[in-house]
């Protein structure tokens, strides 16, 4: 069985043993490939680290934004009924504005009735009076 590093020898196709720089560049190379391919790995896990933090926040946050979710799902239902509420009443108050506005027109009448009554209860009263002296 071959060698798998067989091309990190100096004397790897070599024939005339003058380009061994050719193979320590491929080492270099392959150093510097391994180093590159490292620090992206740690960028990365950098990356992870660094923002993982945020994602945990951001967890608690979409948590909160439910909680609240709900209750304004709630509120947002009470105001409804609480509205329901407003418009029966407002109308019950504008049907008492009315029957209120009726009454006191009848007031007026009942009052306007009450002082022809008396005027009518004077005149009566000075007619007896009148018949009453008056000598037959």
């Amino acid at each position: 069985m071959q060698n798998p590093f067989y091309y990190l020898n100096p004397n790897y196709n070599n024939k005339s043993g003058d380009n061994s720089w050719k193979s320590y560049c491929l080492v270099v190379s392959i150093i510097i490939n391994i180093f590159l391919f490292l620090l992206i790995i740690g960028c990365f896990l950098f990356l992870y680290f660094y923002f993982l933090p945020f994602t945990k926040d951001m967890e608690t946050l979409k948590a909160k934004y439910e909680i609240q979710s709900e209750e304004s799902k709630k509120l947002k239902v009470e105001f409804e009924a609480l509205k329901e509420k407003y418009d029966i009443q407002s109308e019950e108050l504008q049907m008492n504005k009315e029957k209120l506005v009726e009454l006191e027109k009848q007031n007026k009448l009942l009052e306007n009735d009450i002082k022809y009554l008396e005027i009518e209860n004077q005149n009566l009263h000075y007619k007896t009076e009148y018949f009453e002296k008056k000598p037959n």
